[in-house]
This record gives structure tokens, C-alpha cells and sequence, in this order.
């Protein structure tokens, strides 16, 4: 079974990571395999790929655009915080909803196994896709797990301001209420 995810760095070429003013290009193993069993011609890696410590490897180039950088594989963009707000991802134009359902399932699927700052990162994701306002209670959620507290207040109010009258009102409040206590304010 081949499971395909950012695993490796093979080759950094433009940036090493670091932010840049130009794309940032690196080589990333997207895919490792078990070689396939053949009575050929023994352990054989598929076409493109080549054998590393045992394992077959598809390396695959990403190029990330002006202003962000690479980061475990991914294209990262670095946004300026102001204290105690939530910065708000750009969004799409125009708005992908498929996008935003497969990050926002991710998102969930990721806080569920306490992978919370990956969690946030596909909340965020899905937000920028599509702007759903029931998105910025997760957010929320995942700001109050990794100790952001001020941003989790401000995605929560956010979350509110934007559904007055939800299912998750009351518990939206008694949230904000309690982070409020613990920041003494």
C-alpha cells in the first residue's frame, strides 16, 4: 500500500526554507513504498522513483509563490500577528467549497488525533477557501488548545458576530467567559 505524504528532503535548490523574494523550490519525497514483490526482477521500484534505504521514493519539486517559504514540504505564508486578534487567512477568488469541505475534514481528523497547530493550519485552510462562518468556532478551538488565548476569544466573537442565534451560542459565550478569567481581563 502506498501512502503519499511529505516525508523526506532530498535536494533544497532556491531557498533552504528560508523566505525569499523570488518562489522557493525544493525537492520533497511525496511518496515511500515498500519495493513491489516480483519474481523478475526481485525488489523493483516503479517507474520514476528510486530506492533509498530499502524504500522506493517519488521525489516531486514544489515550488512555493513570492512571499512564502517552504516548510516540511508545504508552501507557508508568513502573516504579520497583531496582538490578541485572530489574522483571518486571505480567501480565495473565487471560493472553492470542495476545497474548504477536504480541509475542513482534515482539520477535524487532525484535531481528533491532538495534532492541534496542523488541525489550525487546515481550519485556516478551509476558511481561506471558503469563508463559512461555523469554521471560526473550530478556529477557536484550536487557538484555545495551543494556548493562543486572545486569538481564541477573537475567533470566537468572530464566530458569533457572524451567527447570532447558533447551536453553539450559549457554549461559544460560556468560552469566551472562562479564557477571559484565566486572562484576567
Amino acid at each position: 500500500m502506498r501512502r503519499a505524504a511529505f516525508v523526506l528532503c532530498i535536494a533544497c535548490t532556491a531557498c533552504g526554507g528560508a523566505p525569499t523574494n523570488g518562489p522557493a523550490t525544493q525537492d520533497v519525497a511525496i511518496d515511500r513504498a515498500p519495493p513491489a514483490a516480483s519474481s523478475d526482477a526481485g525488489d523493483a521500484c516503479p517507474e520514476g522513483a528510486h530506492r533509498e534505504n530499502g524504500i522506493c521514493v517519488t521525489v516531486a519539486t514544489v515550488t512555493c509563490p513570492v512571499g512564502s517559504k517552504l516548510v516540511s514540504g508545504r508552501c507557508v505564508v508568513a502573516r504579520a500577528r497583531t496582538p490578541g486578534k485572530w489574522q483571518a487567512p486571505a480567501p480565495l477568488d473565487p471560493p472553492d467549497v470542495s476545497l474548504a469541505r477536504q480541509r475542513f475534514s482534515q482539520g477535524i481528523s487532525l484535531y481528533q488525533a491532538g495534532h492541534y497547530a496542523e488541525a489550525l493550519a487546515a481550519l485556516e485552510g478551509a476558511y481561506a477557501a471558503s469563508p463559512a462562518p461555523p469554521v471560526l468556532y473550530n478556529i477557536g478551538v484550536c487557538l484555545e488548545q495551543l494556548g493562543r488565548l486572545e486569538e481564541a476569544v477573537d475567533a470566537f466573537e468572530r464566530f458569533l458576530d457572524a451567527t447570532p442565534q447558533s447551536a453553539r451560542t450559549d457554549e461559544t459565550r460560556t468560552r469566551i467567559d472562562r479564557i477571559r478569567k484565566m486572562l484576567g481581563s
